[in-house]
């Protein structure tokens, strides 16, 4: 046996953000659905810290769990579409390979008779929106000749109250951007909005942007000499103005570069803050960088970036910080997002970071439940506080629909780090060797990742012990 502090000895310590420490499994291949029939195949779900909403693959079905509890079916394709004269949700309607499933939102007018501020009617609107909370289906085709036409390459956003999206007119058939408040549709921007300090009008929205309480951002792009500006948009809820707090030709100025291209998937977190992923250059030093950065309040903080050293190894390299499949997600202090470990095969992993740390959460190699993990999917909004949910791909080919526990020693999953979790600990700080046949499963004590359950992670629990609750 070895001696142990006192934790309140290390009360100073700085805390760390280590990787996950206990998986909850939603659902997995060959369990029972409710209505019978069995899960074969999932698609990324979406997750709010409390509800989970998530998608049958094969069958094309809707589901969603409330916490602890069982999955229980939403809809399905032939079932009744509320909201649409009698006609039943379609195969198209509940299905989309490359984007995550999203709900239907309760009062908020989304169909195609919608009026759009000075301009119309609504003529199409474009995919669908990611908020849990009375999770129902994605946007259904009208059953009367097309009132409602969806497409699944762009995505909406919302939060408890508001929606973004996209949609074309029936009088001008041009993509906009759009934001539904507490009911009313309103326009924010289109091809004919000048950003000021360009003085030219922009000419493509990506509506992948997001809504958070008082802001949504898009990314817009708008002739300029080579190459063409690229920016995030923020438009102010409460009296409808815009600025660009990101733009493509904004300096970094602690590694010396300029941002040249701004992929289209920005997310807020609750607070405002703006996660985005970028493609930069330095002119000094002739090179090409990618990476993940946050802006907040007019300064710009590297998540990371090609060159930097990942925590599970090597460094981030530039063709893995795809822009289509970097998915981001931000929540208080904490940013997730995924990026591609096998550039090969399209493996990814799940990377957190909160206040300059940085860790892998979970990806190929991972343990959940005896299987072997080789992939995980997520979508823009897997994280939410302490917990990060995705899908799981086995190296066996199955899958399961995953929440994974982020915060640093909670072993039991209680938002708590406390005496439970410190019974847990002490038992596999004592057998040391994460190779050691009776430690528990993905070695979760050890919270710096190096194969051993010693002092180092010692110091880490005692933060997080002493500082009592996840957040």
């Amino acid at each position: 046996m070895r001696m142990r502090a006192v934790l309140a000895l290390v009360s100073c310590a700085s805390s760390a953000f280590a990787g996950a420490s206990a998986f909850r499994v939603i659902s997995k291949s060959a369990d029972p659905k409710p209505q019978g029939g069995l899960f074969n195949r999932f698609l990324p779900p979406i997750y709010d810290g409390e509800t989970i909403g998530f998608r049958d693959q094969d069958f094309l079905e809707v589901y969603k769990a409330v916490g602890a509890g069982a999955p229980s079916l939403v809809a399905k394709t032939g079932e009744l579409a509320p909201g649409f004269g009698g006609g039943t949700y379609s195969w198209l309607d509940i299905y989309s390979q490359y984007t995550c499933l999203r709900p239907r939102r309760q009062g908020i007018p989304y169909h195609g008779q919608a009026p759009f501020p000075n301009i119309g009617t609504i003529q199409s609107i474009w995919s669908d929106i990611d908020q849990p909370n009375n999770l129902a289906a994605e946007f259904m085709t009208a059953p009367d000749g097309g009132t409602l036409n969806i497409f699944f390459d762009l995505d909406f956003a919302s939060d408890d109250r508001n929606v973004l999206f996209a949609g074309a007119t029936s009088v001008t058939p041009t993509g906009g951007a759009y934001c539904v408040l507490s009911g009313d549709v309103r326009f924010i921007c289109n091809n004919t909005t000048v950003v000021p300090f360009l003085g030219t009008t922009i000419s493509s929205i990506s509506a992948t942007g997001d809504i958070r309480n008082e802001f949504a951002i898009t990314r817009v792009v708008a002739p300029a000499p080579n190459p063409d500006w690229t920016g995030i948009l923020r438009y102010r809820l409460s009296n409808g103005t815009i600025d660009y707090p990101v733009r493509f030709d904004d300096l970094v100025p602690f590694v010396g570069e300029t941002f040249i291209e701004i992929a289209p998937n920005p997310v807020l977190s609750e607070d405002g803050k703006i996660l985005f992923h970028v493609w930069g250059t330095s002119v000094a030093q002739n090179t090409n960088t990618r990476g993940v950065f946050l802006w907040q309040d007019n300064f710009i903080t590297k998540i990371a970036q090609t060159g930097d050293p990942r925590p599970d190894g090597g460094t981030f390299l530039f063709d893995n910080f795809a822009g289509n499949a970097t998915v981001l997600s931000a929540s208080g202090d904490r940013v997730a997002f995924s990026y591609t470990v096998n550039f090969f095969q399209g493996l990814q992993a799940i990377f957190i970071w909160r206040d300059g740390a940085l860790s892998r959460a979970v990806g190929p190699g991972t343990k959940i439940n005896g299987k072997t993990v080789s992939t995980v999917r997520p979508c823009r909004s897997m994280l939410a506080g302490f917990r990060v949910a995705f899908t799981a791909d086995f190296t066996d080919g199955k899958q399961a629909v995953v929440v994974a526990n982020i915060c640093t020693g909670d072993f039991n999953d209680d938002g708590l780090v406390e005496d439970a979790d410190f019974v847990d600990f002490a038992a596999a700080y004592n057998l040391l060797l994460c190779t050691d046949p009776i430690m528990p499963e993905n070695c979760p004590a050890d919270l710096n990742g190096d194969g051993f359950v010693d002092d180092s992670d010692f110091v880490l629990f005692a933060a997080a012990y002493n500082a009592l609750l996840c957040e």
